[in-house]
Parts: C-alpha cells; sequence; structure tokens
C-alpha cells in the first residue's frame, strides 16, 4: 500500500519526471471507470510475457547490466552511483501479476529488503515498461480489491479534472511531482492537453476496468477522436494519513487498437 509519500526505489530522476506526468501523450505517457482480474475486450496483447520482463530487469540490475537495462527502457545510474547502488543487490522477484497492458511485480532488494512494488504498462510499441517503483514492505500480488468503487470515482473525477482543466480537482485526485499546486498545475496539467482534447472530441469514452489489487487498480481507455488511441490508466490507494484515499498515478499510452 502506498504511503502519505511512499519512498521511490532508486529510478532516476529523467524517468520519475518522464513517467509520473511530466513527459508529453506523444511519449507514451500522459497522467484514467470500473476486483480482482479483467473486465475490458480486445486489450492489446504484450510482445513478451510479464513475468519474462521482470526476470530479465532482476537480473539486469543483479548483474549491473547498462546495456540490458538500457534495453529494457529501465533508466537509473549505470554503472550504479552509491546512492542507487542498494538497488542493484540481492533483487529477488517475489510475484508478478498482469491485468491486461498492466502489472505488477513484487520484489526484495537490497534498498527495500522487506519488499517493494513495481508498477508497469505496456507502451505504443508493445513492450513493458516500469512505470514507478514504491518500497511497500509488503506484498501486493495475491490480495483483492474488496471495492472497486472508491477507485472508479476517483478515476472519474481525475477525468473530469483533465477535460475541465479543473486545476485544483486535478491536484487533488492524481499524484504530482510538484507538490505546489500552482506549479503542477502550470506545469503538469498541461501534459495531459492530448488527452483532454480526446475527451471533449469523444463524450462516450468510458474507461474499462481490466483488473488490480488491493494497492493498485488497472483501467483500458480507448479514445475515437481525433485519433484512435488506447491508455492504460492506474490508479493507487493510498496509506494512512494521506489527503485522499485514492489517487490516479498516471494515464500511459499504448498499443492502438
Amino acid at each position: 500500500m502506498l504511503g502519505v509519500m511512499t519512498k521511490l526505489i532508486a529510478l532516476s530522476a529523467a524517468l520519475l519526471l518522464a513517467l509520473a506526468g511530466c513527459g508529453s501523450d506523444d511519449d507514451d505517457n500522459e497522467g484514467g471507470s470500473g476486483g480482482g482480474s479483467s473486465a475490458a475486450e480486445d486489450v492489446p496483447e504484450p510482445r513478451q510475457p510479464l513475468e519474462e520482463y521482470v526476470e530479465q530487469l532482476a537480473a539486469a540490475l543483479n548483474e549491473r547490466d547498462c546495456a540490458e537495462l538500457k534495453r529494457l527502457k529501465f533508466e537509473i545510474p549505470c554503472p550504479p552511483t552509491p546512492q542507487v547502488r542498494p538497488a542493484f543487490e540481492d533483487v529477488e522477484v517475489t510475484g508478478v501479476a498482469q491485468f491486461g497492458t498492466g502489472g505488477v511485480a513484487d520484489f526484495t532488494s537490497g534498498e527495500a529488503p522487506k519488499g517493494a512494488t513495481w508498477t508497469l504498462a505496456v507502451g505504443e510499441d508493445g513492450t513493458w515498461g516500469v512505470f514507478r517503483g514504491d518500497i511497500t514492505g509488503q506484498k501486493s500480488v495475491g490480495t483483492e480489491i474488496e471495492d472497486r468503487g472508491p477507485y472508479d470515482q476517483v478515476l472519474d473525477r481525475f477525468l473530469t479534472a483533465i477535460e475541465e482543466r479543473d486545476c485544483r480537482d486535478f491536484f487533488q485526485y492524481s499524484v504530482t511531482t510538484s507538490q505546489d499546486v500552482k506549479e503542477a498545475c502550470k506545469e503538469e496539467l498541461p501534459l495531459y492537453d492530448q488527452l483532454a482534447e480526446a475527451l471533449r472530441a469523444d463524450p462516450d469514452a468510458e474507461p474499462e476496468f481490466i483488473g488490480g489489487n488491493e494497492s493498485y487498480a488497472f483501467y483500458a481507455l480507448r479514445t475515437d477522436e481525433p485519433e484512435k488511441a488506447y491508455r492504460t490508466v492506474i490508479v493507487a490507494k493510498t496509506g494512512p494519513g494521506a489527503d485522499e484515499p485514492y489517487l490516479v498515478l498516471v494515464t500511459l499510452r499504448g498499443p492502438a487498437s
């Protein structure tokens, strides 16, 4: 489960900025209603099994294989700096679950001996990529969503905020890089302009639940205008003391379907 400000595993600052909504929709990502496993039909198929990708990633980290990490699109300082070196030590995958074009992988490492979770999604080229890593101290794989309603509700509010360019609701219902509402709305809300345009052009577009667990829910969002597009949306449950119990992590462009 995500804490109020859950510690991120040692992904590079560039990756976090690019994937946390600070990259354009043209670069596979932006900043998406619908427990358990799947529901949406015709979800694009990834080019390789999630388990295979995650095992390759763990091996590359353990072996400090910089070329392989680059191929896997896992941006982290390599060779590792002293600050991130624990992220390369004793990496062991403890559980993997795929939900259509999204998924989670629990693991332990020198940085997270009590447990951490990667959230992943399929990009426009059909390959997996890690969006975010959270040190949680517990497993997410094998848990189930007891009540999907709150996930759906926060997602609906988020999408409405994007469509209407509602700055405060955008900040309230999503994870932003900046903790300042004015800065987040100035720098990060515009990165969802393509999604906003698509939602306004295709008012019948509705996110479809494709699976999840106690900590993360995944949705597929298809829009037909101004062009056909497919997005994976990740909603996360926060921890005790958070202002909002659920937040949208990101929307990520996937293979057109």
